[in-house]
C-alpha cells in the first residue's frame, strides 16, 4: 500500500465553512477513523446543529478556537473548549447536537472526527466523556510541543477510555528540526496539517504537506524505515489513526456500521420517530435526506 496525499473540499456545517478530508476516494479510512472535518478558522460564526443520530462510531471534537455546547439524549450538557476533549459513543443509536452557546457568534476553528467502534462494541451502550484542558499529558521532544488527546503517543497516554488501537495527537512545532515518528507496524497513520507545511520522508519518497492536506502513512513493512520528518517553527499539525479494522464499514448519512442491516434499522427507526430519545432541552430534529427526497443514496461503502 503506497502513502496517499488528501486535499479537503469545501463543504458546511451548521452554518460554518469547513473542508471535509475523509471520506475521500482515494481513502475511505485511516486506521479506524472513517470521517474528518476541518471546519474555521471563521470569524464569528453560529453554529446550530439540530438533533440528530448516530450509531456504530465514536465522535471526537478537538478546538483551536471558539465554543460548542453539547447536548445528548443521556442527558449530557456539556460546553467544550479550546484544548477540551469531548468523546461521545454512539454505540446502539444516540442523538445530539452541537450549538455555539446562547446562540452567540464564535471565532470557530476546530476538528470533527468519526470513528469506527469495532464490531463487538458497535451495539453496545451510548456514553460520553469530557476530559479538561489539564488532565490531557503535554510535552515537548524534538522541537515539537505535544498534546495527546486520544490513546498514546511516545510513551505518554491520554485519560480517555477507549477499547481499540486509536490515537490522536497535537504537535506545535517550537523549534525547526527534523525527528522521526515510532509507532506500531501494524497501524495506519495520517498526518494533517493545520496551518504551515512538514516534509515527510518514507519508504524512499519525500512528501511536502501544506496546511489542509493530509498524508496517510500504511502499516509498515518489514524494513522500512519510521517516517522522518522536517519542519520549521510555528507549524500546526494533528497525527491521528491506529489499527485499521478487520471489517469495512458502510455508511447511511449520520450513521455507521459493519452490516448494512444495522444501517437500514437506524435509517428507518429514525425517519419513524423511535428507538432514538430526544435530547432534553433542545426539540428540534434534523430529517434523514430520504424523508424530503424518495431518490436520495442509501448505504455507502466506506
Amino acid at each position: 500500500m503506497a502513502v496517499i496525499k488528501v486535499i479537503g473540499r469545501p463543504a458546511s456545517l451548521g452554518g460554518a465553512p469547513l473542508a471535509r478530508v475523509l471520506p475521500h476516494r482515494s481513502c475511505r479510512a485511516v486506521g479506524p477513523f472513517v470521517f474528518l472535518d476541518h471546519f474555521g478558522p471563521a470569524e464569528q460564526q453560529d453554529m446550530q446543529v439540530a438533533p440528530h443520530p448516530h450509531i456504530g462510531l465514536h465522535t471526537l471534537t478537538w478546538l483551536f478556537s471558539g465554543e460548542i455546547l453539547h447536548r445528548d439524549s443521556l442527558g449530557t450538557e456539556a460546553a467544550i473548549r479550546t484544548g477540551e476533549v469531548n468523546w461521545m459513543t454512539a454505540g446502539a443509536g444516540i442523538t445530539h447536537s452541537e450549538r455555539t452557546p446562547n446562540g452567540q457568534p464564535q471565532d470557530l476553528h476546530g476538528l470533527q472526527c468519526w470513528v469506527a467502534q469495532s464490531r463487538a462494541d458497535e451495539q453496545g451502550e451510548p456514553g460520553f466523556q469530557h476530559v479538561g484542558a489539564d488532565d490531557l499529558p503535554r510535552f515537548s521532544r524534538d522541537g515539537v510541543r505535544w498534546t495527546v488527546v486520544v490513546g498514546h503517543w511516545l510513551e505518554e497516554h491520554s485519560p480517555v477510555r477507549i477499547n481499540w488501537p486509536t490515537f490522536f495527537v497535537e504537535g506545535r512545532t517550537e523549534a525547526s528540526d527534523t525527528w522521526e515518528w515510532p509507532y506500531p507496524a501494524i497501524w495506519t497513520m495520517g498526518i494533517y496539517v493545520v496551518s504551515g507545511s512538514l516534509t515527510v520522508s518514507y519508504d524512499g519518497n519525500t512528501h511536502r504537506v501544506v496546511a489542509g492536506e493530509l498524508l496517510v502513512i500504511p502499516p509498515q513493512e518489514q524494513g522500512v524505515p519510521q517516517p522522518h520528518v522536517e519542519a520549521l517553527a510555528g507549524v500546526q499539525f494533528v497525527c491521528f489513526g491506529g489499527e485499521p479494522l478487520p471489517e469495512q464499514r458502510f455508511f447511511d448519512w449520520n450513521f455507521v456500521a459493519s452490516d448494512p442491516a444495522l444501517l437500514a434499522s437506524a435509517r428507518a427507526d429514525w425517519m419513524a420517530q423511535r428507538r432514538f430519545a430526544p435530547v432534553p432541552g433542545d426539540p428540534e430534529r434534523i430529517p434523514h435526506p430520504a424523508e424530503q427526497d424518495q431518490d436520495a443514496p442509501g448505504v455507502a461503502e466506506g
